[in-house]
């Protein structure tokens, strides 16, 4: 599952983000470090614009998130997602189309970038 960190989450919603929220029952998230849990209480379907190509993509929200956001194997498996470290690049095929895209890693990144684009630390290929 693919999951959003809920501030940022609030963020764009002030920006003017418009979509649908939905409570989650059921759900904890479990750190990897600890024993610890926090019950997610809410979900949304975000409109998500690949070069032009609109897609729905579901989102757990949660306000423990440290990073910006996770694509989950429900996101990958879906586009068909090609993750390529060495050359630091994801390919994705989405209604017959395929976009590349450059990544960098999580230290090179700024706080900001999963606003320019709506996906963390991904920057389409020219």
């Amino acid at each position: 599952m693919s999951i959003l960190n809920e501030n940022l989450y609030n963020k764009l919603r002030h920006a003017g983000l418009q979509c649908l929220e939905l409570p989650t029952q059921h759900v904890n998230l479990v750190s990897a470090f600890n024993n610890k849990s926090k019950r997610v209480e809410k979900h949304t379907l975000l409109d998500v614009n690949i070069e032009g190509t609109k897609l729905d993509q579901e989102l757990l929200l949660s306000a423990q998130l440290i990073t910006e956001a996770f694509l989950g194997l429900d996101f990958l498996i879906n586009y068909e997602a090609e993750i390529n470290f060495p050359e630091r690049r994801i390919t994705l095929r989405v209604k017959e189309e395929v976009f590349n895209f450059e990544f960098t890693g999580a230290k090179e990144t700024s706080a900001n970038r999963f606003c320019d684009l709506g996906l963390t630390s991904i920057h389409p290929q020219t």
